[in-house]
This record gives C-alpha cells, sequence and structure tokens, in this order.
C-alpha cells in the first residue's frame, strides 16, 4: 500500500440506504485498526493488528454498501484472492461482515506501488527493472489464467513493490472466473480506461479472456521503460476509442535503444487483434525471461 499513512476514522463513513452514516470503527473481526494506507471510491484499505496472532494486515473495508453489486464483487474478491496462493500475488487471510461493515484482511506489502514507484524513479525505469517488474506480473498472471481467474483491471496502481523490491499483483475485486458471467451489470464496461484491451470495450466485460491482461500488461511494460502511456486521449470515452481504433505505437518510437526482440514482444503483447497477442502469459514470461537472459525469445 502507498501513501501517507494517517488515521481519518472520523472522515470515513457508511452510507447503507437512508440510514446516517456510520464513523468508521475501531477494530473490526480479530483487527485492531491503525493508520490510513490507502482509498477509493469503493474502500478503504487501514492497517491493521491481528491481537491474537500479532500479525500486520492491510484491512481493506467497503465503505459503500447501498447496491448489492458492490457487496458480491467485494466477496468475490475475498474468495478469488484466497484461492491464488502465489509468490507475486498479494495473500488474503480472513474475511468477515461485522456490524454492516464489509471487511477482508490481506497480507501487508509494506511499499508503494508502481505508478509511485516509476514516478521516484524519476517518471520511467530501467530497461532492467522494467522486465523484472513485468516477468513477475506475468508470472502472476500466468498462474491466475491457469486457475481459470481473469484479473480484467491490471494498471500500475494494482501492483505493489514490496521492500525487497519483488512487485506483487493485488485487488481482485473486477476479476471474474473463466467461462462466467461474474458480478457485472448488464452492458457494464469495467476496467481502467488507459490500460484497457479494446475487446474489454467493444464486446463488454463478460466476454474477455486471459489475453485482455495480456494487453494491460503490455501497456504497462511500455510506460515503464518509456515514461509515455500509450493512446491518452481528452477523457476516458476518447481514450477507449483510441485502444479500439489504433494500434499501440511500437517502443522504438519512443525508446529506439530498446532490442528489436523486446520491440516485437511489447507489440505482440499489445495487438489490437485477439489472433495475433500472446494466447497465455506463460508465453509471455518466457520471451521476457529469454531477453533479460541475453536470449533468443523461445517463439521467435
Amino acid at each position: 500500500m502507498t501513501g501517507e499513512s494517517r488515521r481519518e476514522g472520523s472522515s470515513w463513513r457508511l452510507a447503507a440506504g437512508n440510514a446516517p452514516p456510520r464513523r468508521l470503527p475501531e477494530r473490526l473481526g480479530p483487527y485492531v485498526l491503525g493508520d490510513e494506507l490507502g482509498r477509493g471510491s469503493l474502500a478503504v484499505v487501514m492497517r491493521g493488528e491481528h491481537e491474537a496472532l500479532g500479525r500486520t494486515a492491510a484491512v481493506k473495508i467497503l465503505l459503500r454498501v447501498t447496491q448489492s453489486l458492490f457487496t458480491e464483487r467485494f466477496k468475490r474478491e475475498a474468495h478469488l484472492a484466497a484461492s491464488l496462493n502465489h509468490p507475486n500475488i498479494v495473500s488474503v487471510y480472513d474475511t468477515g461482515v461485522d456490524d454492516g461493515w464489509h471487511w477482508l484482511g490481506m497480507e501487508l506489502v509494506d511499499g508503494p506501488h508502481l505508478s509511485a514507484h516509476i514516478a521516484a524513479a524519476g517518471g520511467r525505469l530501467t530497461l532492467k527493472r522494467s522486465l523484472e517488474v513485468a516477468i513477475a506480473i506475468a508470472r502472476a498472471l500466468a498462474f491466475a489464467n491457469d486457475a481459470g481467474v481473469i484479473h480484467r483491471d491490471v494498471k500500475p496502481k494494482n501492483i505493489l513493490i514490496a521492500p525487497d523490491g519483488v512487485a506483487r499483483l493485488a485487488d481482485l475485486g473486477l476479476a471474474k472466473v473463466a467461462g462466467s458471467e461474474g458480478v457485472t451489470a448488464t452492458g457494464a464496461v469495467l476496467g481502467t480506461p488507459r490500460y484497457m484491451a479494446p475487446e474489454a470495450v467493444t464486446d463488454g466485460a463478460t466476454s474477455i479472456d486471459g489475453r485482455a491482461d495480456i494487453y494491460s500488461l503490455g501497456l504497462i511494460l511500455h510506460e515503464m521503460i518509456t515514461g509515455v502511456v500509450p493512446l491518452r486521449g481528452r477523457g476516458k470515452v476518447l481514450t477507449m476509442q483510441r485502444h479500439v481504433r489504433e494500434d499501440v505505437p511500437p517502443l522504438s518510437a519512443a525508446e529506439p535503444s530498446v532490442p528489436p526482440a523486446l520491440n516485437a514482444v511489447v507489440y505482440r503483447m499489445t495487438a489490437r487483434t485477439l489472433e495475433d497477442r500472446y494466447p497465455h502469459a506463460q508465453a509471455v514470461v518466457d520471451d521476457l525471461t529469454a531477453i533479460a537472459e541475453g536470449r533468443r525469445p523461445p517463439s521467435m
């Protein structure tokens, strides 16, 4: 988690229907709540101390419960994340509902998200570091894909950097099991526009597969190396339209020194046509690892 830690219990409130808002409690389940670690429109993440185990965790607390869709997504995140035990995926310890508060206890990754990591490095990462992060997240996606899970919102703020430098994939709030409908409003477009695959825009949230996550990771790899997020438009709608209508510019256009093989890998990761994109994240792991080791990528 990232951001300045602070305790602002009085500013976080739960609204349910027409009931008056309530302040965030001092504890939930086995956790005594401490500093705030991060926030979003739907949830806040607090540092929590498990009194019985003496373990520090990140406690994610749902703030909006006026629509059952939010609570169903929250429950799904807990169940999906708990089923994915991998060194590059943030672990979930436990979950519960206390006095109307939906919460889950997660492994505390006491480091910045990838956006802050890039900013701290001056706006871009070295080629070596970019490959390290991309390979780690590709491994996480390959593991999730094999378990039938599609993330659907791979972006820098959902990638946490641990103190040892290892990248970890977090936030499965929009994830779904392959072949299922998931918990999605009819016709909804889910994800973050600047990292959204073309098919997520045109075909809807329920029809995508693991190749959408590969597209998102390709954009992130492009951003780490060049310092530029490709295909940004003025506003969310124009950004999504650009992903549907335009090809992602090659890495070499912004950074001529990149190896030709890496240029080809990122181009394939971000191909607009599904048939031209990598079919599985493990193939991305294999090719990027080969490039990092100075070998020819197996797929070339």
